[in-house]
């Protein structure tokens, strides 16, 4: 939709305003009814408020927002009722504090039907937003204005906004001073970037200032996620821009923006040592971290789940950084599609029949029994045969007899007590190896092959 009226009646109704809150988990879920009365008394539309509140601070839950308890819908600096607010002094300046959820959405109504706004000839979301979040204020206005507009597209045609399956994933907090902040506007990536850290013991040197480098998330070769830098906010981790893969329309426009990359993107660096594209850099609780930390950040962020906005830092610098992160094309199309899965909260197959007394009686053929139902997300195209895979030569201490089930994207694996999964394509290669004995049949308790998305082909091929 080319642009929106910020006046009028609210064309998305009390229901579904309050249930956007509500499954947000927002601080400002309980107030819904009487923000929603201000905001119709004062006729401003609601869906555009909700639209501006999911972007400066995810309906309340990230930012200046929710650290000083501001509960200012709009993240205004400064009131524009007299005495509706207090200006309290925040680490990105001045902004209001206002006593209530709704006392904020009243007064944010009041600002823009004012003279700053209405009153100056700005009543759309394309007019207000250049000087809401001005880019000499650290923002991105057109990115601002899209995310706007989509949001309430999607709103007042009838469908609720998509909640990811993706759950939060444990994450510690070690935070980083190497940082840029943006003036207490939170501003959402448009992707997401993986990089390779080189090396060990990665914790403790970005979170050194003489470092001059950071990430928002650090990944443990044991899987564990440590946030250095809020995904709000910019982590020094892209460096220079140099050879930029612009054949991603995503890099291209910012190349032309001239923008600064960090604040495009929110950057997860995993221990450990690049490949150089021949895959197995990373251990399976790595993998397992990455793709629930993506999918989460991709569902907060409205973040596609795919290969043009899930990146990697070699098409950021393909000079100096052309071996990061270093995963192979399978590696990128089975991650990236593990991630899309959980974004989109993909269907259960049909529930099975319990399984046979011998399959039950053999822990393997249980454990992938239940997996198959279980884990969806692990099972990429119709579920073709069954085999048994050699796979200790992929990452030390997997199994030697690995019970699979293969798809047609993707192979499911059990050693009776893990489960995991890994790209066809590796499995191919597992197969020329002389390391997989096929049983080229499916048992009847599988179920139906289920028809699924399959991932997008190949990854863009590395410049080096």
């Amino acid at each position: 939709m080319d642009d929106e009226p910020i006046a009028g009646p609210s064309r998305m109704s009390l229901d579904a305003f309050k249930q956007v809150l509500v499954a947000a988990g927002s601080p400002a879920a309980p107030e819904a009814e009487t923000m929603y009365a201000a905001l119709n008394a004062a006729g401003v539309r609601a869906e555009i408020l909700l639209a501006f509140f999911q972007h400066e601070s995810q309906y309340g839950k990230l930012g200046i927002c929710h650290d000083f308890d501001t509960r200012n819908p709009g993240n205004v600096r400064s009131p524009e009722q007299p005495g509706a607010a207090t200006v309290i002094d925040t680490r990105g300046g001045p902004f209001a504090r206002y006593p209530t959820w709704t006392a904020g959405t009243q007064d944010w109504a009041a600002r823009l039907l004012g003279p700053k706004y209405a009153g100056s000839g700005l009543t759309t979301v394309r007019q207000v937003i250049p000087k809401y979040a001005p880019s000499s204020d650290n923002n991105q206005p057109e990115s601002y204005i899209r995310a706007v507009l989509t949001s309430v597209a999607r709103w007042t045609a009838g469908s609720q906004p998509a909640q990811s399956s993706a759950a939060k994933p444990a994450i510690v907090s070690n935070p980083s001073p190497n940082r840029g902040f943006n003036n207490g506007f939170t501003h959402r990536p448009e992707g997401v970037c993986w990089h390779i850290t080189e090396g060990t013991n990665s914790l403790g040197w970005l979170c050194n200032p003489q470092a001059a480098a950071s990430a928002n998330y650090l990944i443990d070769r044991d899987g564990t996620i440590h946030e250095l830098v809020p995904p709000t906010e910019s982590a020094w981790a892209n460096g220079r821009v140099q050879q930029p893969n612009t054949s991603n329309p995503l890099i291209a426009r910012w190349q032309k923006e001239g923008c600064n990359f960090n604040q495009r993107t929110v950057s997860i660096e995993h221990e450990g040592f690049s490949s150089h594209n021949k895959g197995g850099s990373l251990t399976p609780a790595q993998i397992a971290s990455t793709v629930q930390l993506t999918a989460w950040l991709c569902s907060q962020f409205d973040i596609a789940p795919d290969q043009d906005h899930i990146l990697g830092h070699y098409e950021v610098d393909n000079i100096d950084r052309h071996f990061c992160p270093g995963f192979s094309a399978g590696e990128w199309e089975d991650w990236t599609e593990r991630v899309a899965v959980l974004v989109r909260g993909a269907a259960s197959p049909p529930a099975q029949s319990p399984a046979p007394a011998a399959v039950a009686a053999d822990p393997k053929n249980a454990k992938l029994f239940d997996a198959f139902g279980k884990l969806p997300q692990y099972i990429v195209g119709d579920a073709l045969f069954e085999a048994t895979a050699d796979l200790s030569g992929v990452t030390a201490g997997l199994p030697t007899d690995a019970l699979c089930l293969v798809c047609e994207k993707s192979v499911l694996w059990t050693d009776g007590t893990l489960v995991d999964a890994f790209h066809r394509g590796q499995y191919e290669e597992l197969l020329a190896q002389g390391k997989v004995v096929e049983q080229r049949k499916t048992r009847a308790f599988w179920g139906l092959a289920q028809p699924r998305e399959t991932p997008r082909a190949g990854r863009r091929a590395h410049a080096k």
